[in-house]
Parts: C-alpha cells; structure tokens; sequence
C-alpha cells in the first residue's frame, strides 16, 4: 500500500488526527481549566473565599460539629485547609447518598451549599473520563485518544524533516495554510516534552483500568487488598462492639513529627467500631512524587503502620505528581497551564491544515462535517465553558438542582454551537461560523466578571486589593479570553471582506477568459 516509511506514517499521522483529535481538544482545554481547578472552584462557589489561615486547627474541637453531620456513616474523610482552599472539607458516604460539606476552620460553622460542581467535580472529571462513568467507558476513549496523541507526535516528527527548520520561520501574517503548518510546527517543538510525557503519564495511573489482568490473576475479586498490600495499609476487621476514637490532634502531632510535614488528610475507616483505623496523609506541596506516606493509628492513638515506600510504588507516585501538579510551584502551574492551551492550538492546527488542503476537492461532504466538528470542539468549547461560569453566576442560589442546571446550560449551549456551525458550514459559510462564535466567547468570557461583581461585589480591583488572588486570578483570565476572541473575530471579519472582494473579481476574470475562449 505505501512505498516508504514516510507515507506510512503520513497516513497514520492523518488519520489518527482526524479520527480522535475532536476528543484531544477536549481533554487538553479541560486539563488546562483543571491545573487551576480550586481557583475556579472559589469563584464559583463566593462562600468558599476565606482568607488563608496559618495557624494550626484543632481538629478536637470540630469533633463535635463533625459528629452531627457524620449520623450513619462508617467511614469519612476530611481535607485539610491550604493556601489553595482555605477551608476545611468533609466527606462520607450516608444511606441518602454522598454527602459533602465546607467548614470554616476559624469559627467551624458549616458554609452554606454553593450549588455548584465547580472545577473540581466537573472540569476535572471531564478530562479524565469525559463525564462518561458507565462501564468505564469514559477513560477508555480517554485513553484510545492518549494513544493516538503519542502515535501523532512519533508519527510528525518522522514526516517533517523540516519540522525544527520550520519553527524559525513562523509567518503569522502568511496565507491561511502556511501560517497554520508554521504555527502547528512551533507549536510541536516547544511542547514536544509536555505532549508526550502527560498523555504517557496517564495511560500509567489508569494501567489498572486498562490491564487489570494481573491484577485479578493475583487478587480475584479483591482488587481492594491488592491496592493496600501496594500502599502497605493497614486495616482491622471489624470488632461488632461500639469503639470512640481519641484525640486525633495528637495523632496528627504524631504523623507531622515522622514526616517532618504537615498533614493534608484524614480517612477514618470503622468509625464508631472499636477496631477503628485512623489514616493520616502528609501534604505534598513540597515535593513532585504524589505519595502521602500514610500513618495508620487505632483508635487509642497507637501507631498500627506507615505506608510502604517500595520502588515500584514510588515509581508510579511521581508519576502522578508530575501529572497531577498537586505541588506548590506557580511557574510551573502556569506553564503547565498554558502549554495544556499549546495542545489544543496543535490539535486544531493540523486540523486547519487537512481542511485547506481537501476544500478543492470535488466532494467536500466529508470537509464540511469535520470543519462543523472543530468548530463546535474548539471555539463552540470556549464558549459553552463561558456560558456554565454565566450560568453560575445568574441562577439565584436557593434553585432546586443549581449545579445540574449548571451543567445543563454548559451543554445545551455547547450543542447550539454544533448546529449553528453544521448550518453555517453547509451553506458555506464556514469563516462566518468562526467569526460569529468567536464573538459569542467574547461576550460570554466578559460577562462573566461583571456578573461576578454585581452578585458578589467582588470586582477586579477589590479582589486585587483584598489579596484573593484566585478570585482576581480568574477575573482576569476571563477578561484576556474575552479580548483574545475579540481580536479573533476582527480579524476574521478582515478576512471575510477581503475574500468579498476578491471573488467577484475572479468571477469577470473568469467571464473574460470564458468570452475569449
């Protein structure tokens, strides 16, 4: 079928793209949103905007509001204030369903709901399993598109001889296809590092989804005491006999002098058994490896075990660090940030490349649909993401269901990006379906703040002023989309009227030649 090795990879570059790149541009936008997903959190949720508090909390004397919240449940965990969220969750399982609560860890009042999913419970989740649960068929298609990101990458630089030549020759202001090739090859030399590396890492840290073979080989029907032999768990079975737990201020004292660290989280396993099993993990904002070498207490207090530091254990716990960006460096997180935007630019670069070289064909049935798709995946995204932080903001807060009708408005705006553009191209009208959607997000992404501040009163300037970093943080991040789509559409809009000038020229010189033929 192919001569050389080039053609080969060629079509498998081509293809790999087309079929699974839709899916790439959503899982790299999403991952970007997630990098700083407890900002997003805390502008979504006003009642979570607590200054940062240093001082150590005693978790005894929240015992008492823990307790009457806790009612029925056997098991529970509770998150430790940090400068990114200062204030205390806690989480457990009820025979109503899974119930989560906020704490203010000054006053220990429990906040009031903030009726909202957030980054955290939506764009994290979204770009691990596409908000597809069912079957673990979500991060499966996740990770068929890791796959193919990696044959993409292995694939382009084996085809583009000239592709590190190119990146000193980028011409922004060229014809559409050449300043699309010039930005999709600067855009893989600086990222070639971070594109391989994330989609690989992921494919490790769901390795048991993926193969679980060995695992139920070993474990048949206990996958769950295969992951607390890997962790060095420790775990009692149940007594029958009703147990208190003591004083978990000092078992934490006990947990931050072995680590030298302070504690992040608490995991309480039996909870009103005597054989209760206290679990403390350590904060690892200070190092990349994702391992929070838990310590085990019954609950009398007496040490039952620390987790096990084995190599391969360790191997795959830096593994998710470097993925997961749970340590404390901004540069970094901005980077990451902004080359997770870089994916998506690639991504839609090689798309706009395939479109421009197939528009002549004689049947660009097949043209249209996916020029349709990557609009509705790429701006059609930006903009329904514009619309669930709108959303956020305009639902009053007492609204039965408010984080579903948030994320129902994330896609019903979503769905009328795709059909606006499926109508726009077919008629064909393609750069107008850009341009008018990229006006959307400028509408959108400016609105945002401004709602923002009339329903908190939290504007830029105060925010600034008052040091919430997080809340100006993304203020100012929907403001910079909102101008960046503006200039888009300008720009398009140049273009279009351009082209409108040029076609009905071409048209008489196409008579004149007609007439003298």
């Amino acid at each position: 079928m192919f001569t050389t090795l080039r053609q080969s990879m060629t079509w498998l570059h081509t293809w790999s793209g087309v079929t699974l790149g839709v899916i790439l541009i959503v899982i790299f936008f999403m991952g970007a949103l997630s990098v700083f997903d407890r900002e997003i959190d805390r502008w979504m949720a006003p009642t979570t905007r607590l200054p940062a508090r240093h001082a150590s909390i005693s978790l005894d004397a929240l015992r008492p509001r823990i307790d009457a919240l806790l009612a029925d449940a056997d098991q529970w965990r509770l998150v430790l204030p940090d400068a990114r969220a200062p204030f205390l969750q806690l989480g457990f399982r009820s025979k109503s369903g899974p119930r989560n609560f906020a704490i203010n860890p000054a006053s220990g009042d429990i906040l009031p709901d903030s009726g909202t999913l957030g980054a955290t419970r939506f764009f994290y989740p979204f770009h691990y399993t596409l908000l597809i649960r069912a079957f673990n068929i979500g991060p499966w298609i996740v990770g068929a598109a890791a796959m193919a990101m990696l044959v993409l990458l292995t694939s382009g630089v084996l085809i583009r001889t000239g592709l590190f030549a190119n990146f000193f020759t980028y011409r922004p202001k060229g014809p559409l296809l050449r300043a699309s090739q010039d930005l999709h090859a600067v855009m893989g030399v600086i990222g070639l590092p971070f594109f391989f590396v994330i989609p690989l890492s992921g494919l490790v840290i769901f390795s048991a989804v993926y193969l679980p073979a060995g695992i139920d080989a070993a474990y048949p029907g206990k996958a769950n005491v295969f992951f607390d032999e890997a962790v060095g768990a420790a775990r009692l079975p149940k007594s029958g006999g009703p147990g208190v737990i003591g004083s978990l201020d000092a078992m934490r004292s006990s947990a931050e002098r072995r680590w030298g660290a302070e504690a992040e989280l608490l995991l309480v396993t039996n909870a009103r058994d005597a054989n209760a099993v206290i679990e403390f993990r350590r904060n690892t904002k200070d190092r990349v490896s994702h391992d929070g070498e838990p310590i085990f207490f019954d609950r009398a207090g007496q040490m039952l075990g620390q987790g096990a530091n084995r190599p391969a254990r360790s191997t795959l716990d830096f593994i998710w660090g470097v993925h997961l960006l749970r340590f404390e460096h901004w540069p970094l997180r901005w980077l990451y940030f902004v080359a997770g935007l870089g994916g998506c630019a690639l991504i839609v670069t090689g798309f706009v490349i395939w479109l421009e070289k197939r528009k002549t064909k004689p049947h660009p049935t097949g043209v249209r649909f996916v020029e349709a798709l990557l609009i509705a995946a790429s701006v059609g995204l930006v903009f329904a993401t514009g619309g669930f932080f709108v959303a956020n903001r305009l639902l009053p807060q007492d609204t039965p269901s408010r984080a579903q009708w948030e994320t129902v408005a994330f896609f019903a705006l979503w769905a009328a990006s795709v059909v606006h553009a499926g109508q726009r191209v077919a008629a064909g009208q393609a750069q107008g379906a850009w341009r008018e959607q990229a006006w959307a997000v400028c509408i959108m992404a400016g609105a945002a703040p401004v709602l923002n501040w009339i329903t908190t009163g939290d504007h830029l300037a105060k925010s600034l002023a008052q040091g919430q970093w997080a809340v100006a943080g993304v203020d100012i991040g929907l403001l910079a989309a909102s101008f960046v789509a503006a200039m888009a559409a300008r720009r398009l809009g140049r273009a279009g009227e351009t082209a409108s000038r040029v076609e009905p020229q071409n048209r008489r010189s196409a008579q004149v030649e007609t007439d003298h033929a």
